[in-house]
């Protein structure tokens, strides 16, 4: 077996690559597909409710090079630009990026 040093570097992953994993239960090398690992990741994900959330911030060019709405469905970001110049939330239904128009500001009354 070669150690992970000697193995080709891949300059691309896709959901079905494999990554090795050590499995203490059954005490031998495993292999694991990124998809799996990203299943793990996002199910571990939780918000810290003493902080405020913050989105990435992203301009309507930056979203339409960098994360085409087919591949962001379900996706929001914070678009600096994109109400007509206005800052708005984005939110990708994978087809498009579409914008909510922030209101007026946060009030107690």
């Amino acid at each position: 077996m070669s150690s992970i040093n000697q193995l080709s570097e891949a300059s691309t992953a896709s959901a079905a690559m494999q990554v090795p994993v050590y499995d203490p239960n059954n005490g031998q090398p495993r292999k694991l597909p990124l998809s799996a690992i990203l299943a793990y990741i996002q199910g571990g994900l939780t918000s810290d409710a003493s902080q405020p959330f913050r989105l990435i911030q992203k301009t309507v060019a930056q979203l339409a090079s960098d994360y085409p709405a087919a591949s962001w469905a379900g996706g929001v970001v914070y678009c600096t630009n994109g109400n007509a110049g206005s800052p708005c939330l984005a939110v990708s239904n994978g087809t498009a990026w579409l914008r909510v128009a922030l209101g007026a500001a946060v009030s107690a009354t």
